[in-house]
């Protein structure tokens, strides 16, 4: 029996152009494939709760790795729906180096097709998706709880994204 079908927007280019609020209050637009960098989008249900307090410290703690590992070619950003004052005071809480944005109107949870988790028992799923430096969606992780695993998915990537550089430079 084969696992669950991949999600929609896997291997295929990334939006692009869809302007959000970062925790401190600026618009932020997401380019994904410009710049050189390699992103790692999670979307979390919200801000201070148990699970999404780990999962982003989880990518703090991990994120001098990451920037190692990428050879700082990799930008971490988080999305919830919290309002921008409740994800400013979360980020500053938790010392969060990485991008945090507000989706109040829910247009990057529609536009990346996140959907509920657990069945549908809970109204926002917990999922990450790792776009490469062209700008594709190479995987995406829907794990609701495991919070280390979306990390050590976008370890994996980041290390495989290396190698598969490593190769076409030979």
């Amino acid at each position: 029996m084969s696992g669950p079908a991949p999600h929609p927007l896997t291997d295929q280019p990334a939006l692009r152009g869809l302007t959000l609020t970062s925790s401190e209050g600026e618009p932020y637009t997401l380019a994904p494939g410009q710049g050189g960098k390699s992103l790692a989008v999670f979307f979390f249900p919200a801000a201070n709760t148990m699970g999404c307090d780990k999962e982003a410290c989880s990518f703090r703690d991990a994120y001098p790795n990451l920037q190692s590992l990428s050879s700082s070619a990799l930008e971490v950003i988080g999305i919830s729906d919290n309002d921008v004052e409740t994800l400013k005071a979360w980020k500053s809480k938790h010392n969060l180096p990485y991008t945090v944005l507000s989706d109040q109107d829910g247009a990057a949870t529609t536009a990346f097709q996140v959907g509920r988790a657990a069945f549908g028992l809970f109204p926002k799923a917990r999922q990450t998706f790792y776009i490469d430096r062209k700008g594709v969606v190479r995987g995406v992780k829907d794990q609701l709880v495991g919070w280390d695993a979306h990390r050590k998915f976008v370890e994996e990537w980041v290390e495989r994204e290396a190698k598969e550089r490593g190769t076409e430079g030979a």
